[in-house]
């Protein structure tokens, strides 16, 4: 699953993007570190916490989850938003993601009450 939402770092807006995806890499002799990650058309506000290791030739399951906290909102609050993820490896390399659907995960949008009068 995938998901996103808006986060408030004092007055500014961010996007707190989520989502959970294997891992794996062919270099048979190198591990891969990722670093970093960031939806297309954002810059991280948060690098990871926690780096994400694949040993050479090894697949890391099951559905490793990532949590990132990224700026400018490139998306429209209360709607579900598609794009790729580009992950930036130890030695800057980065890669795409295929596209991903994120699924909005914050408030819904307030609906205007219709009043009725009272009898």
């Amino acid at each position: 699953m995938s998901v996103w939402c808006i986060a408030l770092a004092g007055t500014e807006k961010w996007m707190q993007v989520g989502f959970s995806a294997d891992f794996t890499h062919d270099d048979p002799e190198q591990t891969l570190i990722l670093i970093d990650a960031f939806p297309e058309g954002t810059r991280t506000a948060h690098p990871f916490r926690e780096h994400i290791e694949i040993a050479p030739s090894e697949l890391v399951t099951p559905e490793y989850q990532v949590w990132m906290m990224v700026k400018p909102v490139v998306s429209e609050e209360g709607k579900n938003w598609t794009t790729r993820i580009v992950f930036v490896d130890q030695l800057k390399r980065r890669y795409k993601s295929q596209r991903v659907e994120f699924t909005w995960a914050g408030p819904r949008p307030q609906v205007a009450a219709t009043a009725t009068p009272a009898k």
